[in-house]
């Protein structure tokens, strides 16, 4: 009789388990759409991610936030290859934020993750920018100083 009260409890607590909100990989990610609604989701375990992604077009500027919520997020963004493009470590319950410019067409993943095995609310949102001064791309600069007069004591 006890074993099968012992067996009867673990069933239970095995099919009480919360299903995932969200995919956890490409292949399973949902669309996020650009400029568009934000996603809010839940990071329910330490090792859950919570994957999104959308048709991103190259030379254009965009911006992914990871707003926190009861989560401390982190945030990666894959480009269409499958290549890590950029990740952002929340701290003190800040956002995750990744500005950069998509380097190629194609379908963009973006993953949201809690920080240090966080657990909880985040919001996600893919915006489009206007980047005119740095939004992932490398700028040299260059400067030129001309020395008018030197002294020396």
């Amino acid at each position: 009789m006890v074993k099968h009260l012992i067996l009867l409890t673990f069933f239970t607590l095995l099919f009480s388990v919360k299903a995932d909100d969200y995919g956890d990989s490409a292949a399973t990610a949902s669309f996020i759409t650009v400029s568009g609604a934000s996603i809010t989701g839940t990071i329910d375990h330490s090792d859950d991610d919570d994957v999104f992604k959308a048709e991103l077009f190259a030379g254009q500027g965009y911006v992914v936030t990871c707003y926190a919520g009861s989560c401390d997020p982190n945030l990666y963004v894959y480009g269409p290859t499958g290549i890590l493009m950029g990740s952002s470590f929340d701290a003190f319950g800040l956002s995750a934020r990744i500005s950069f410019t998509a380097v190629l067409n194609g379908m963009h993943y973006f993953t949201a993750a809690g920080n240090d095995g966080s657990m909880g609310t985040y919001t996600m949102e893919v915006k489009n920018a206007n980047c005119p001064v740095n939004c992932g791309r490398i700028y040299k600069i260059i400067v030129r100083v001309k020395v008018i007069s030197m002294q020396c004591k």
